[in-house]
């Protein structure tokens, strides 16, 4: 009994002080007419979860998803009146209310429809947390497709580096609109352990300055996506396969992407080029599940 008065009385300061509650309310209460024989209905811009109208057995209520529906309880005088508060969330989670003035009337040509949607302000979008919600949507995709290299056939066999017993293969090159995916088989047939201490990517141009000069080599570090659960180590004996991905760069056939493998606390650095002809001639493209049920449905369509 203590929280509905507590609410009650919330609701009364509230319709007669006429006062903004939440993000944005209206400057003043509407009046909302009822009348006999006819369903006077509210819609605002998100799902009530609570209404409270003044005078006990004024009206019937019912409430639908973001809609309230009125019809008076009796019949009432003409001009009797009392208060109606709807308290509903917005789409951002926000709590928001509406108030208004209920009041019975016997007049004709009066609407009964209330449409209150464009009444509050539009929730506030946060662009940073925004932007970065789309980042981490655009990670979590290229890592699904980092996972997929593991079910994909071994293409290459005759690109990688091996020093001290430590064998460095590339064997896989996929492509989308973005990015680039490698895959990588490292074979450690020595007894130590070998630990990846990181992994230096860059792409080098080989720039022409002119006639009997010699070319300039231009290098562009470059990041990389890792997949989940990233292999840090290849434990002697064993092999593993490591994959991610890296943005799509155009490269000429004599162009290449520059690959280290470096260890932590040792010399054994894994490094080798992968050309520009390489990627040309085993690049495939990787598509998701649903990206290729849209190319296939595209091509369907072009057919008719």
């Amino acid at each position: 009994m203590k929280d509905k008065r507590t609410f009650l009385l919330l609701a009364l300061l509230l319709f007669i002080n006429r006062i903004s509650v939440g993000q944005q309310h209206q400057k003043s209460a509407d009046t909302v007419y009822l009348s006999r024989n006819v369903t006077t209905s509210i819609i605002v811009p998100g799902q009530i979860t609570t209404i409270d109208v003044g005078k006990a057995n004024f009206a019937k209520t019912q409430v639908y998803k973001n809609s309230l529906f009125l019809k008076p309880e009796h019949y009432p005088k003409h001009n009797d009146e009392t208060s109606l508060i709807i308290q509903f969330l917005k789409k951002d989670k926000q709590i928001e209310y509406y108030s208004a003035l209920l009041k019975y009337t016997d007049k004709k040509g009066i609407k009964f429809h209330y449409d209150k949607r464009d009444a509050f302000g539009k929730p506030k979008v946060d662009i940073a947390e925004l932007k970065k919600q789309k980042q981490q949507e655009y990670i979590n995709r290229v890592k699904r497709k980092i996972s997929l290299l593991d079910n994909e056939s071994v293409d290459i066999k005759d690109v990688g580096d091996f020093k001290e017993n430590i064998i460095m293969l590339l064997r896989v090159i996929r492509i989308d609109e973005r990015n680039m995916y490698l895959s990588f088989e490292v074979q450690n047939n020595s007894t130590l352990d070998f630990h990846i201490a990181n992994i230096d990517l860059s792409y080098v141009k080989k720039l022409k300055k002119g006639l009997f000069k010699k070319s300039e080599l231009q290098r562009e570090p470059v990041g990389m996506i890792l997949g989940d659960n990233p292999v840090k180590t290849i434990y002697g004996g064993q092999s593993q396969k490591i994959s991610f991905a890296l943005p799509m760069y155009g490269l000429k056939s004599k162009d290449y992407l520059q690959v280290m493998f470096r260890e932590y606390s040792g010399n054994r650095n894994l490094e080798f080029k992968v050309y520009g002809k390489t990627i040309t001639k085993y690049a495939k493209y990787l598509l998701l599940e649903e990206e290729q049920y849209i190319k296939d449905e595209q091509k369907k369509l072009k057919q008719y």
